[in-house]
């Protein structure tokens, strides 16, 4: 059996990591590959499958069965009552983290349904009169903050200044 180096493991994960620092998909893991087949589209069946998915699968579950083949099963079973006292407070957390992501995904989910139900029921929300309203409204604080940036650079280089003859 060949015995596995942890720093050239290590060393190969960092180089990974630098080469796509810049890259969205650095949190996939690296043999990862998409189904989404068009991802730059947003796919509403698509959507409402995953969550299907996330809905059923959601809890992971600690026990599973080992079967009674001698000596190997048994030191697993050992091993896994050994262990079970720093893998199940663990195992509690991820399944609370995945049930908190599977509640707000469906929010999102009743959020879409209802957003959907408001644009059908009355267009106020998508004339080109409020769009044009929220975008100017989006310029004005882009400019507000353009400003605020401004004094406060301004303000950093005083103090630097007040630093620097002390």
């Amino acid at each position: 059996m060949k015995e596995a180096n942890v720093e050239e493991i290590m060393a190969e994960i960092k180089k990974t990591i630098m080469k796509n620092e810049n890259s969205e998909d650095i949190f996939l893991p690296l043999d990862a590959e998409s189904d989404v087949e068009n991802e730059e589209y947003f796919n509403i069946d698509e959507f409402y499958g995953y969550l299907d998915q996330i809905n059923q699968q959601h809890e992971v579950s600690y026990y599973f069965t080992i079967e009674h083949r001698g000596l190997k099963s048994t030191v697993k079973r050992a091993i896994r009552k050994i262990l079970a006292f720093l893998e199940l407070p663990m195992l509690q957390q991820q399944n609370s983290f995945n049930a908190a992501v599977v509640n707000s995904m469906n929010c999102v989910k009743k959020y879409m349904v209802d957003m959907n139900e408001n644009i059908g029921e009355s267009d106020v929300f998508m004339n080109e009169e409020n769009i044009k309203k929220y975008f100017l409204y989006q310029e004005q604080a882009v400019e507000k903050m353009q400003t605020k940036i401004i004094v406060l650079e301004q303000r950093i280089e005083q103090l630097e200044k007040k630093i620097s003859e002390k």
